[in-house]
């Protein structure tokens, strides 16, 4: 939805929408002081429902953020800068991991094919005939042949 269409609703609406649309934490952060406009004439009960609805949308842990201690709109500022703080570490954190994972694979299938590798070297200096060789490891015997 467009940035002008939700600056003339400038309700809880807008401000959900206003998050959506950001996509990414660099535009999520400069959406804040945006969002904060959208929601200056709420409810305080109205703006915790909206961090709830926040939890849920990112799926982050608001321990340390008090929604029962949301009483006015200067107090809602740093709650969505934490926030958006806190998406980034998470997202970081399972980026790291999904690389940490990526990195292990490719490891593993680096080693296994020394290991293979190795085992042919070694039956090629017993005599062991190229097609037995490539039947037992895997390894074609072009590439047997070039370990030669």
């Amino acid at each position: 939805m467009p940035d002008k269409y939700l600056d003339n609703l400038s309700n809880l609406i807008a401000a959900v929408m206003c998050m959506e649309n950001a996509g990414d934490e660099k535009k999520l952060r400069v959406a804040i002081d945006r969002i904060v406009m959208y929601i200056k004439h709420e409810d305080p009960s109205d703006i915790r429902d909206y961090f709830i609805w926040l939890k849920n949308m990112f799926r982050v842990e608001l321990k340390e953020i008090r929604l029962d201690s949301i009483h006015d709109l200067m107090e809602v500022k740093p709650m969505l800068a934490e926030l958006v703080e806190k998406i980034e570490k998470e997202n970081f954190k399972k980026g790291e991991k999904k690389g940490e994972k990526k990195g292990e694979k490719k490891g593993e299938k680096i080693g296994e094919r020394k290991g293979k590798t190795e085992t042919a070297e070694a039956l090629l200096k017993e005599g062991i005939p190229i097609a037995v060789i490539s039947k037992c490891t895997g390894l074609s015997e072009t590439e047997i042949t070039a370990i030669k």
